[in-house]
């Protein structure tokens, strides 16, 4: 793998509708999911730690699939809505497991999880988890999930079938 791994994941932003924190358990909706096409021309990517870079981008909705082609520089993902959340700061985790991908030292990857800081004052926050299949090492057929957790609880999560259909990449 390169030593960047562009990565979508995307701002969360608090909605502008007002909400008033109720004491409910906070919950979460995927909105829409499956293949996005995205522009580089209005990107700008952050430094995750280590060898992650994630690139951000305005993602729009081609298809509706759980099916993804296994094709180099394809996004897919989702769009979520969460509800219920506390009014201040947030922690929510983003995990992301993908099938075994070999890196540049020989070691093998299966995923990961970053913790990502949000300000919520309404109650709600919408945003998109995806994923551009950028290296030629990522380019493996299997199972990639995505899931966004709050205080331990997934509250929203999806799994992608990447498979193999023999086009060239």
């Amino acid at each position: 793998m390169k030593t960047s791994v562009i990565a979508m994941m995307f701002g969360l932003w608090v909605l502008t509708a007002p909400v008033v924190w109720a004491a409910d358990a906070p919950s979460g909706r995927i909105t829409s999911y499956g293949i996005y096409a995205y522009s580089l021309d209005d990107a700008h990517s952050t430094q995750a730690g280590g060898n992650v870079t994630y690139t951000q981008v305005k993602p729009v909705l081609a298809v509706t699939s759980d099916y993804i082609p296994l094709l180099k520089g394809i996004y897919f993902g989702y769009r979520f809505k969460l509800d219920d959340l506390p009014p201040g700061q947030v922690e929510l985790t983003w995990t992301v497991k993908h099938p075994p991908i070999r890196k540049a030292d020989g070691s093998t990857d299966t995923g990961y999880s970053l913790v990502r800081k949000v300000n919520v004052d309404r109650g709600s926050i919408v945003g998109d988890s995806g994923y551009i299949l950028s290296d030629d090492d990522e380019l493996v057929p299997g199972d990639w999930t995505f899931t966004y957790s709050y205080n331990g609880k997934v509250l929203v999560g999806k799994t992608f079938h990447v498979v193999d259909i023999g086009a060239p990449r």
